[in-house]
């Protein structure tokens, strides 16, 4: 497994992110996708952020990077 958040993953195409599921896939299988994230941006909890090549950011919440089996509290688009 690669690393969880790097600051120098480059942007990815929207169309990436439609396979991300928080209902049905875990925190490791959502890294796989999507590679490592480019920040943390929680507080209190782990909130790891995407950028999209259209400029939104798609985020994932979790309580525990630790364990990638669990499925994240949510993952969508930043509103």
């Amino acid at each position: 497994m690669k690393a969880l958040i790097d600051p120098k993953t480059a942007p990815l195409p929207p169309e990436k992110f439609s396979a991300i599921s928080a209902k049905t896939m875990t925190l490791g299988e959502i890294v796989s996708i999507l590679g490592p994230a480019q920040k943390d941006i929680g507080s209190g909890i782990y909130v790891l952020e995407w950028r999209s090549t259209d400029g939104r950011s798609f985020i994932v919440g979790a309580a525990d990077l630790k364990d990638l089996t669990r499925s994240p509290m949510y993952a969508h688009w930043e509103k």
